[in-house]
């Protein structure tokens, strides 16, 4: 009877975490270009594309195919997507609702997250699961080491350069035990057997491995987050030689999320453990100021971090019930309707919004749609020549990014495709976004 009475506490507190996240997540998080990333990677794996094959993208696959399950069995939807994602971490945070000594502590956990600028992504699945690995450290259970190494084969799968750091951090603390270590092995193998079998093995170690060189072109540092990197830093090594603590490896470790660029929903997103592993400490005086140190440092983040207009998008699309930026139910159906005139044309949106604008048309996404650089391999000029065939056969449209001829603007996009359509299209006009068409010759 306890037993069970103790169950039915966690599924409540469970329910609860399920309904706060997806509230938060759909109707009052900002949708961002890396949640619609995201949604788009699932989108694809769910309607059947094949990732590095069929389009591409820098991470691993294991996030995106089970949130693909999801969006294939209820529908294309962002709703569905935050739905997914909230019963997932859901699973995680309800344990460390119970770890924590105060319930209120659970708040601020929940309100970091919520505060991110890219609620849910595949950096938020990590460090949800960065969060578990603290959760099952500080257990006494026997198989602890042995389910931790499960999980960080889960990160390195979902993202690469912060698995492969954790995984030498484990291998550290379990130097006495190597047998613990090929636990990591049982999430890697089932994925590399799929990509094997769809044929998308070299496609996959291309795009996120050898061009990861390229990616460091992304290279964006804010003062800020520089700022809170150095306390969170000094902090940590200093709590680690008092304590020896291996947690504190760990979000060391993840700490790697932040590079190369270092902004505000990087920083954030690394806090999330960190901010978990501060308010289960026992040091009751430490935990008081940090308390009022991590509230006084949110509200100054909110300040910094520019909001702008948004409104609950109103159209029936992929976007229905998402918080969007102002004037996105007019943007996207003008847009939409410009490329309607051109349907006989191929078309290629070298654009921020690229994802936005084609799942908004229920089109089929391909490489040329995320041109960010670092996104397209170690051999980005292969895309240019495909594109250039293509365009001989013919007739192509282009729709260059106003931030290509913004200077004051940061942009991800490849500038190698800028300078081809520049060198051999025509220049036919300005839209009133900024965004500058061409046509091929």
């Amino acid at each position: 009877m306890f037993h069970n009475s103790r169950y039915l506490k966690y599924l409540l507190v469970y329910i609860i975490n399920v309904f706060l996240l997806f509230l938060i997540s759909s109707f009052f998080h900002l949708i961002s270009m890396d949640d619609i990333w995201s949604f788009g990677f699932s989108y694809n794996i769910a309607n059947g594309l094949i990732p590095y094959r069929d389009f591409n993208m820098i991470v691993g696959p294991f996030y995106n195919i089970l949130i693909s399950y999801f969006i294939k069995v209820f529908g294309n939807y962002i709703l569905i997507f935050n739905l997914a994602n909230s019963i997932i971490c859901s699973l995680i945070l309800t344990f460390a609702f119970y770890k924590l000594p105060k319930k209120l502590d659970f708040v601020y956990l929940i309100m970091v997250i919520g505060l991110s600028p890219c609620m849910f992504t595949y950096n938020t699945f990590c460090a949800v699961l960065v969060l578990a690995i603290l959760i099952l450290n500080d257990t006494n259970i026997k198989i602890k080491d042995f389910l931790i190494g499960i999980i960080i084969g889960m990160i390195i799968m979902t993202k690469q350069n912060i698995g492969f750091v954790l995984a030498f951090i484990y291998l550290f603390i379990n130097k006495r035990n190597l047998k613990v270590f090929f636990s990591i092995f049982i999430p890697i193998i089932p994925i590399l057997i799929y990509l094997i079998l769809h044929h998308s093995l070299l496609s996959y170690i291309d795009l996120c491995y050898l061009g990861l060189t390229n990616f460091m072109d992304n290279l964006y540092i804010d003062i800020y987050g520089v700022f809170v990197l150095l306390i969170v830093y000094s902090l940590l090594i200093k709590d680690y030689f008092q304590t020896k603590n291996d947690n504190i490896l760990y979000m060391i470790g993840f700490s790697i999320i932040v590079f190369p660029i270092v902004d505000n929903h990087h920083i954030i997103t690394m806090l999330i453990p960190i901010v978990y592993y501060i308010l289960s400490q026992d040091k009751s005086n430490r935990k008081f100021i940090t308390k009022y140190f991590l509230l006084i440092g949110f509200i100054i983040t909110i300040l910094i971090i520019p909001i702008p207009n948004s409104e609950i998008f109103p159209i029936d699309s992929y976007l229905k019930f998402q918080r969007v930026t102002a004037n996105m139910d007019i943007y996207l159906p003008e847009y939409s309707s410009y490329l309607n005139k051109y349907k006989n044309q191929k078309i290629y949106l070298f654009l921020d919004n690229s994802y936005l604008i084609k799942l908004y048309r229920n089109e089929t996404l391909s490489f040329y749609d995320l041109i960010n650089d670092g996104n397209m391999g170690k051999n980005e000029k292969k895309y240019v020549l495909q594109l250039e065939n293509q365009c001989k056969n013919e007739k192509c449209l282009f729709i260059l990014d106003n931030s290509y001829f913004n200077d004051k603007k940061y942009t991800q996009l490849s500038l190698i495709y800028k300078d081809w359509v520049l060198e051999n299209a025509n220049y036919l006009e300005t839209l009133p976004s900024g965004d500058k068409v061409y046509t091929s010759y």
